[in-house]
């Protein structure tokens, strides 16, 4: 007589304690994935105690104006979400630009096709009136947002980080 026996998967991903993000065009207030972001609790961010990328330091400054949310195409679930924001230092800077950004009513070219990961164009606004969109900042674009081309790029980079002789 065979004997059934039930399957338990090898790798269980952890559960975040997070609710599902939210989707589509509404803005919601800051929430839980804005008290979770304001943690940081990334390794890709840091270096110890200390946060590691000058651009995220900056942001850390701003008090969030939203909750972190995805475009309807993106159909990730809170641990999903928690990994892809986890990846890269660059995606969670610009969760957090997202956060804290100013949205745009003009938004930029990748953000009127529909690209990146949040649900509309919302920048960071810098001293000398460039700007910079978290979701071209998601997609780490080579030339900067795509509402300011090269130059914001190059502002963006001459900004936040020294040059190395």
């Amino acid at each position: 007589m065979l004997r059934r026996r039930t399957l338990v998967p090898s790798y269980l991903p952890p559960a975040t304690g997070l609710p599902a993000p939210h989707t589509g065009p509404d803005e919601h207030p800051p929430g839980e994935w804005a008290s979770h972001l304001e943690v940081l609790p990334y390794d890709c961010v840091r270096d110890e105690w200390d946060i590691s990328p000058p651009f995220l330091r900056f942001l850390i400054t701003l008090p969030p104006c939203r909750e972190p949310m995805l475009r309807n195409s993106i159909p990730w679930d809170a641990v999903e979400l928690n990994e892809e924001i986890g990846k890269l230092a660059e995606h969670v800077e610009a969760a957090y630009m997202f956060m804290v950004g100013r949205r745009v009513e003009l938004e930029c070219a990748l953000c009127q096709l529909g690209g990146g990961v949040f649900p509309y164009c919302v920048v960071i606004d810098y001293e000398d009136g460039q700007s910079r969109c978290s979701n071209c900042h998601w997609e780490c674009t080579a030339d900067g947002c795509w509402l300011l081309g090269k130059r914001g790029q190059h502002f963006f980079q001459s900004s936040f980080y020294e040059e190395s002789p």
